[in-house]
């Protein structure tokens, strides 16, 4: 499976953003109405979209599997996602304090696993350097 980006071009008064999977039976596109950034990971494509707070998993031909919300953690900022061995799905998300009474002295991120089982952002990895 292999996963291209297309450059982002005006259509219909917004930007669109394209992922094409080519894979053995031809060539599937996935249309966002704004910049994504995605993750392949263990055959799964991990796409976030910063604006709906939410995660699309879509599988090896671009049919989508799963809406992980990206639920708001009190007194944390949402930082983005990357990948994370420790992670069962291969991922983590990634949260910032908002003040100094929470995280460590450091104000270091925070990172949790996506529990793909779950649908849902799952427990505490550590922190993230």
């Amino acid at each position: 499976m292999s996963v291209s980006h297309i450059d982002t071009h005006l259509k219909a008064g917004g930007i669109v953003r394209k992922l094409l999977f080519s894979h053995k039976n031809g060539v599937s596109e996935v249309i966002f109405q704004e910049d994504v950034s995605y993750l392949v990971v263990n055959g799964f494509v991990f796409v976030e979209v910063f604006s709906e707070k939410k995660i699309y998993l879509f599988n090896d031909s671009g049919s989508k599997l799963k809406e992980i919300p990206i639920d708001k953690k009190l007194g944390y900022s949402y930082r983005g996602m990357k990948k994370n061995h420790l992670s069962s799905s291969g991922v983590a998300v990634l949260f910032f304090p908002e003040d100094n009474s929470l995280g460590n002295q450091w104000n270091d991120i925070e990172q949790y696993e996506i529990d793909l089982a779950q649908g849902a952002i799952g427990k505490y990895l550590g922190v993230y350097r």
